[in-house]
């Protein structure tokens, strides 16, 4: 594999995650009631986790895929170099997509006139929260990538490209 193709296929790696967390949160469900205490609270905090990150979707789904058609369509003719600088900067561009759509989702349009500011503040504490997940979701799964990089270079399974 090239460098390239597996910068391009490391896009889909937050939908790898939501499949794998919504495969735990079914398992999670399907549990028998007989679960110890111990394991008990365990399975209850990554169902937690994990149930609001496959729900999350909801909300992150529509703006990630807009970044990940962007990003894609956009480094089809880039360097690698210029296409790492860019996607190591995604979780910004994440974040603004999901102000964005916080605003438009949650703020009431049809009184827009009737203060801003007094909207603004009630929403502001959702859309720090979603901007705080942005970052944070978007450099695991830059972390992710790295990982998966080095280990896939390790084993010589992808190709370096030379700059053009």
């Amino acid at each position: 594999m090239k460098t390239k193709a597996f910068i391009l296929f490391s896009l889909l790696i937050p939908y790898l995650l939501w499949a794998i967390c919504a495969g735990i949160v079914l398992i999670i469900n399907s549990l028998p009631n007989e679960v110890n205490m111990v394991s008990m609270s365990v399975i209850s905090i990554v169902s937690y986790l994990t149930f609001f990150y496959t729900f999350g979707i909801l909300l992150w789904g529509i703006p990630y895929t807009i970044l990940a058609i962007s990003l894609g369509l956009w480094s089809r003719t880039k360097d690698t170099q210029k296409i790492v600088k860019v996607f190591s900067l995604s979780p910004f561009l994440f974040a603004a997509l999901l102000f964005v759509e916080t605003l438009l989702l949650f703020l009431d349009w049809s009184n827009i006139g009737n203060g801003f500011t007094s909207q603004f503040s009630d929403v502001s504490s959702s859309v720090l929260a979603l901007t705080g997940f942005a970052f944070v979701y978007g450099y695991l799964c830059i972390g992710i990538v790295v990982l998966l990089y080095k280990l896939l270079k390790r084993f010589a399974l992808i190709e370096q490209e030379l700059p053009a």
